[in-house]
């Protein structure tokens, strides 16, 4: 098992998908530019204020304690989900708890709804039926007049149900009454004229506008029991508190919907320097660095720091504007998890160029030259343990999303009756159904019904194949055929769906089943000349070995052979029988360097190009 994830390996890959990871992620995050403002600023269109108050308050509930699909949460006050309606609520629940007012006031005001409401709990506990008695009373408040004067004679009947008749015909026309809630038969006279005298209390708390009382009254009997029992309390806990602490209860409420004291903690530990920027100037200070940074390492130079630099990077974007995310993004963030993890910068790299360099110059200085052991660590990057182990993450994680993404697809049935893949055809959000070619494509297709059937079995088949198989057989020797699948897989999604980056991404994460030797082999290998091309120096002057040192690190190829010869006053280049010094010989010997041709800019730094001019006589 500790040979399986600790195996020292070639770095190549490791270093090949961060060039490829890298491009990616200096392309999408140069493409925030144009929108930088809009997408981070102050005031952009999640703004700073709602992303800091988000990451500050944003409420944390503790996972479920059985793996049961029918879960029961804690029951907590909750304002209507429409904002009309819960204004409406929230202006309510304000005037109830009043800092003019008392908690004495406060219960008589909601009494009718706490009597009922306990009629309803001893109804659960003794399992006598279905708990409706709250229900019932908000409805008849709901039925009672609007007038004083009528609404009198109907509370009395419900004191008393012996004076219905009489009190109906206490007005002409007659007075409608409506029908007292059940739980009323069973209760004493003096129970019966204590809920009149309650419902009359909180009908006369309720808002006079009709429209606003009857949203409030249907707000409370759509509750289900648990919810209205811990809104009541929530409205007696308010009247102990002071008025600074109700009114933050009472907007965390409104603007999370839940009591702040249910949630078992609040915000999250998320980083973004975006949080802490205000001027425009500092945004784009901040991400003209951060591209740097991002390119520094998609050249691999000092990876090791700039690799976290960019991780780093990578979630102060995501968590400042995490409305904007989707899979791509996720993608992104696992690949750059590992790159950071391994020595990505092993391999095809600048840092590799400074190590060649370093070993040459090392060679050079102890008078031994470019001996076997020497020139085998600039044949190839020495195999690393911690590019072996993220690369064997990288190769399992991969697995679970496969493994994640074809078992979910089974348990929706568009996926058996292939209109998954209508769907993923003709979705006007991510496929070119806008354009014409495109669109008489599909019609053509779709005009031929066994043509369409075909082409849909197969693709869902080709899906559930690649996904649900790829796990199991990429260990096997079926690696390299499942590889391709994956990539073909990949294509189509971001040709048919037009999730391009999302797909070069997962491309990118494949590469990682691709062994470092074949991509050095059939990306970067290069034919040996039968004769090489000589660099004579003096291995008594430091310039001269210090240039020497950077231009055989800069030639992968292996055409270069540097020979010692004492007393040379500058470097001389021989090729192909005749000799060259000064800027001819500086000319020749930068040709050489393969490396140097992606990388020539080098020769033009300070150090580097100095040391180079000044061996030369230049």
């Amino acid at each position: 098992m500790l040979r399986f994830f600790f195996r020292p390996t070639d770095p190549t890959t490791l270093g090949f998908i961060r060039i490829v990871a890298g491009c990616l992620i200096l392309y999408t995050h140069l493409a925030y530019s144009y929108d930088l403002q809009n997408f981070f600023g102050p005031t952009a269109w999640y703004d700073t204020a709602a992303a800091n108050r988000e990451r500050r308050e944003v409420p944390v509930y503790a996972p479920p304690p059985t793996w049961d699909d029918v879960y029961e949460p804690t029951r907590m006050a909750q304002l209507p989900e429409a904002p009309h309606r819960r204004s409406v609520v929230l202006k309510y629940i304000k005037e109830l708890t009043s800092p003019t007012g008392t908690a004495a006031e406060t219960d008589a005001k909601i009494a009718f709804l706490i009597r009922l409401n306990n009629l309803d709990l001893e109804e659960v506990r003794n399992r006598e039926g279905e708990a409706g008695n709250a229900v019932q009373g908000l409805g008849y408040l709901s039925n009672l007049s609007r007038e004083q004067v009528d609404r009198a004679p109907q509370l009395a009947v419900l004191a008393d149900e012996n004076v219905r008749e009489a009190k109906r015909k206490s007005r002409v026309p007659d007075l409608p009454i409506g029908p007292s809630p059940n739980a009323v038969q069973a209760m004493a006279p003096a129970d019966r004229e204590a809920l009149a005298r309650e419902a009359e209390a909180m009908y006369q708390s309720l808002p006079t506008d009709p429209n606003e009382q009857s949203i409030v009254l249907i707000h409370w009997r759509e509750m289900d029991f648990g919810q209205r029992t811990a809104s009541l309390n929530f409205i007696r806990m308010l009247m102990k508190l002071n008025p600074e602490e109700r009114e933050r209860r009472l907007d965390y409420l409104n603007y999370w919907n839940v009591d702040s004291t249910v949630p078992l903690r609040k915000g999250s530990p998320i980083f973004s320097i975006f949080f802490h920027l205000t001027e425009p100037w500092e945004i784009k200070l901040a991400h003209g660095c951060m591209l740097f940074v991002m390119l520094l390492f998609t050249l691999g130079l000092y990876t090791r720091v700039t690799s976290f630099l960019t991780w780093l990077s990578i979630l102060c974007y995501i968590n400042r504007s995490q409305q904007t995310l989707f899979g791509m993004d996720t993608m992104m963030n696992i690949t750059m998890i590992y790159l950071m993890i391994g020595n990505s910068g092993a391999a095809l790299s600048l840092d590799r160029v400074r190590y060649r360099y370093r070993a040459v110059r090392h060679a050079l200085s102890t008078g031994r030259g470019v001996d076997a052991s020497v020139a085998s660590y600039l044949e190839s990057p020495p195999a690393s343990v911690s590019a072996g182990f993220a690369l064997r993450l990288l190769q399992i994680h991969f697995c679970f999303i496969y493994m994640a993404s074809g078992l979910s697809k089974l348990k929706g049935t568009t996926w058996w009756n292939t209109t998954a893949y209508w769907d993923t055809l003709v979705n006007p959000e991510f496929t070119m159904v806008y354009y014409r070619a495109y669109e008489e494509m599909v019609r053509k297709v779709i005009s031929a019904r066994p043509v369409y059937a075909v082409m849909a079995a197969f693709g869902i088949a080709f899906t559930f194949i690649t996904e649900i198989g790829f796990p199991m057989l990429v260990w096997t020797r079926l690696r390299p055929y499942f590889v391709m699948l994956g990539l073909m897989l990949h294509f189509g999604i971001g040709a048919l769906m037009g999730l391009v980056v999302f797909s070069l991404f997962m491309m990118a994460m494949l590469l990682g089943y691709i062994p470092g030797r074949v991509i050095r082999e059939r990306l970067f290998g290069r034919t040996i000349p039968a004769e090489r091309t000589k660099l004579l120096y003096d291995p008594d002057r430091i310039e001269h070995r210090d240039a020497v040192a950077w231009l055989v690190a800069a030639n992968d190829s292996g055409t270069l052979e540097p020979l010692a010869q004492a007393k040379l006053a500058q470097l001389t280049v021989e090729k192909l029988g005749k000799k060259m010094i000064g800027t001819e010989a500086y000319r020749a010997s930068l040709g050489e360097a393969t490396l140097w041709h992606p990388y020539r800019l080098l020769a033009y730094l300070p150090v580097i190009g100095g040391s180079l001019r000044k061996a030369f006589g230049g």
